[in-house]
């Protein structure tokens, strides 16, 4: 699925490389790493992992925690804010357009790029280019977004994720595997998928309350002015509890709403 109305191409690029980034997504992408670090150790053989291209790094949460496992890291993030505060960690990151940065032709034993692919308006050119950044018998990690997944369907327009300026392409388990299956080259090797426990938080909270219409539910004036405001909520709790959830809650399936694909480069003869 496509949102029907977004940004005109040079607003997308002013957006992302001028407004993009806050204290909400700082602390939000510092929770994340902690989940998406323990997911890369069971997707992939990190240990025979040398180096590694996140795509959408955002302020390098991941790519800290990987580089102080000894990795070889690099970052393409648009966002100047974001980015910044990445190389003030010491960390190399491009602001070039993946396209821009292909064309250099470095490849990486790791690609990764997490909850990303859903801002894109052609997501199986955007999944190419990762692929393109990919070594021989490398491995290729994305997670987006499960758009039929059962809670999903039960929280209907107020599921937090129906952002539709800036999340354009909206994913089910079967288009986000066929996205992987169309990669010459590559073949999906694991997949795994989970439910927040802020989501299911959510969802109960919901039922409290009376229905509201996707009109109620979202508007462009008030997303623009307070997205890039404030902190985000219970910080230290998802930070704790997080990544225990990940561990007790992940399946070797599609069926939650935070889906994983890993797919691996064919070695080259």
């Amino acid at each position: 699925m496509f949102s029907a109305r977004v940004f005109a191409p040079e607003s997308v690029d002013v957006y992302y490389r001028k407004n993009f980034g806050s204290e909400r997504h700082l602390d939000g992408q510092r929770i994340n790493a902690e989940v998406n670090f323990i997911a890369l150790q069971r997707l992939v053989p990190i240990e025979q992992i040398n180096t590694v291209m996140d795509v959408g790094c955002g302020y390098g949460s991941l790519l800290s925690k990987l580089q102080d496992t000894g990795k070889t890291v690099r970052g393409i993030e648009l966002s100047e804010q974001e980015a910044a505060h990445g190389r003030g960690l010491g960390l190399e990151i491009s602001e070039e357009t993946i396209e821009d940065y292909c064309a250099r032709g470095h490849t990486f034993d790791l690609v990764t790029c997490f909850e990303v692919i859903e801002h894109v308006r052609n997501p199986w050119s955007f999944t190419e280019n990762l692929a393109r950044l990919v070594k021989p018998s490398g491995y290729l990690v994305v997670m987006t977004d499960n758009f039929e997944c059962k809670v999903v369907r039960a929280m209907g327009p107020a599921f937090p994720k129906w952002i539709p300026h800036t999340h354009i392409s909206h994913f089910s388990a079967r288009t986000f595997l066929s996205t992987f299956q169309a990669l010459a080259g590559f073949g999906i090797t694991d997949f795994l998928s989970f439910t927040p426990w802020e989501l299911g938080l959510k969802r109960f909270l919901l039922n409290l309350r009376a229905r509201r219409s996707a009109k109620e539910s979202f508007s462009l004036k008030e997303a623009i002015g307070t997205e890039m405001q404030g902190r985000g909520r219970l910080t230290r709790a998802r930070m704790l509890v997080n990544p225990i959830w990940f561990r007790i809650s992940s399946r070797n399936d599609l069926s939650g709403q935070l889906m994983y694909v890993a797919a691996q480069r064919a070695t080259s003869s």
